[in-house]
């Protein structure tokens, strides 16, 4: 990730273009090795971040809860040995996610598989289960969340293996100044009970989008605070269009101020824009993203 940052009377950070629809990072927990409620030598595929190392299993709102690990059908696999089918009970499990200095990486979405494990640690008849996702930033302040209710419900299907897919409800784009968690919560605590189940998932991926610092070069950045005009410089290649995304937080992307800004012929693009044209007037923090049309 390219950035180029100033401060006079107003911070303003750009970011490089970026590649959507990519794997942040994932597991298919094969060859993993359990001790006591945690999952070790995960072999992560990683993509802008960091290891994200072990994976812990708790009940929630409570302690530490032991993985199976008794049989073939939970080895290769994630599964809190807890009933979650006993009416509001599950269990939470933490991702750590750090971004890799000179990577822009943005997370929109969470993927796995669902598998439904009978108490002998064998895999279940159709029970179904709900899931929950929620990003904490290095605070512990959530900045994005999403769930499913009843995943595997309309599958008829024994035993049970059901594609899981969740959107957070924001896109978040990493800052690099400290550790981001992503906690996924499985059990029964949404709609129907169901009885007779451990909630068990494979394949973990987490994705959205990421961009690194060789994409894109950003030569200048210049603010007037007397005119409130913005100035971004950055080298590009003749034909290439981009588009410029304004956000007050880095996390709300909600504003486009311009698409389709043709690079310019000498390999060098430059792109204005007066911050007094917000319906908010000039913000106290400003953040543009430059993106490859």
């Amino acid at each position: 990730m390219k950035q180029s940052i100033i401060t006079v009377g107003l911070s303003l950070l750009v970011l490089s273009p970026t590649s959507p629809g990519e794997v942040i990072a994932s597991t298919t927990f094969d060859g993993r090795t359990v001790n006591a409620n945690t999952a070790e030598n995960l072999t992560w595929v990683t993509n802008g971040v960091a290891d994200p190392g072990t994976m812990n299993a708790k009940q929630f709102g409570a302690g530490p809860i032991n993985l199976f690990d008794a049989t073939p059908d939970v080895q290769d696999r994630f599964v809190p040995g807890i009933n979650t089918g006993n009416g509001n009970t599950s269990w939470v499990t933490t991702v750590n996610l750090n971004a890799i200095p000179g990577r822009t990486v943005i997370v929109e979405n969470v993927t796995f598989d669902y598998v439904a494990i009978s108490g002998a640690q064998v895999i279940n008849v159709s029970r179904r289960s709900d899931f929950e996702v929620t990003l904490l930033d290095s605070s512990g302040t959530i900045v994005a969340s999403g769930s499913i209710s009843e995943a595997a419900s309309g599958f008829n299907l024994n035993p049970v293996i059901a594609p899981v897919s969740i959107d957070l409800d924001r896109a978040v784009t990493l800052l690099q100044d400290g550790t981001y968690s992503l906690v996924l919560r499985g059990g029964d605590f949404l709609d129907q009970n169901e009885t007779g189940n451990h909630t068990g998932i494979d394949n973990l991926s987490i994705n959205g989008t990421t961009g690194s610092k060789s994409s894109l070069d950003i030569t200048s950045v210049d603010f007037d605070p007397t005119s409130g005009k913005v100035t971004l410089v950055w080298e590009s290649t003749p034909g290439a269009s981009f588009t410029i995304f304004f956000s007050e937080d880095l996390i709300k992307w909600s504003e486009t101020l311009d698409t389709g800004v043709v690079a310019g012929s000498e390999g060098i693009t430059t792109f204005q824009f007066n911050l007094n044209q917000l319906a908010g007037g000039i913000p106290s923090r400003s953040f543009f993203r430059v993106s490859v049309d």
